[in-house]
């Protein structure tokens, strides 16, 4: 009979220690923290880690092999991008900064997560199935731009109406009983509605007014 398989663990004690993974995406350990995966389940079909603590992610992009990242509560999953998962926050919160492309940030128990782009930041406390309860720019310089939108708990229907007169447009949709709690620093409405739609697992309708 075959043994079961081994983890790979990867750690790091007093320093920061970066390391390669076998599909060339490089991690950084930040003091006690740790990265498991095993060989069977990092592969050219899908990329599986486990961690704990804090770990900063420059993933090699595969469109083929997602890379899905779980640590105690929540579960990220990227198909490249550079991003850092923080769980060491007072044993409060699981937080999440990307730098540049795109995750899909959510609870391990809730298949319902958040789409966070370049800049973005969320935060989700211990133990709650509830993926998001804060997102912000964490890009500074960026706080006057035009095009931000901010929202926390505000209705969809109010979302829509407001983006619907900036952007001279009519967006509707059925799912109006939900609430966005989001930040967007982007004049891009697609972009937005794409966000908002995987966010909240709605559809939102774009029609041109005269």
């Amino acid at each position: 009979m075959w043994e079961k398989e081994s983890p790979v663990c990867l750690y790091s004690y007093a320093d920061a220690t970066t390391f390669t993974l076998p599909d060339s995406s490089v991690v950084t350990l930040f003091p006690n923290s740790t990265l498991s995966y095993l060989p069977d389940r990092f592969n050219k079909n899908k990329r599986e880690v486990d961690m704990s603590g804090r770990i900063s992610f420059d993933v090699r992009r595969n469109q083929y092999a997602p890379f899905i990242v779980s640590g105690e509560y929540a579960k990220i999953e990227v198909l490249g991008t550079q991003f850092e998962v923080n769980e060491n926050n007072n044993g409060s919160v699981t937080e999440v900064h990307v730098l540049s492309g795109k995750v899909l940030f959510s609870s391990k128990n809730n298949k319902n997560g958040i789409v966070l782009t370049r800049n973005m930041q969320a935060v989700m406390p211990f133990g709650s199935d509830v993926p998001l309860i804060m997102v912000k720019n964490s890009d500074k310089d960026h706080a006057d731009k035009s095009g931000k939108f901010i929202y926390e708990n505000t209705p969809l229907s109010e979302v829509l109406k407001e983006l619907s007169e900036h952007f001279h447009v009519k967006l509707t949709s059925v799912s109006t009983g939900k609430t966005l709690t989001a930040e967007f620093d982007t004049d891009n409405l697609d972009e937005i509605i794409s966000m908002i739609e995987k966010s909240l697992d709605v559809k939102i309708r774009k029609e041109v007014t005269k």
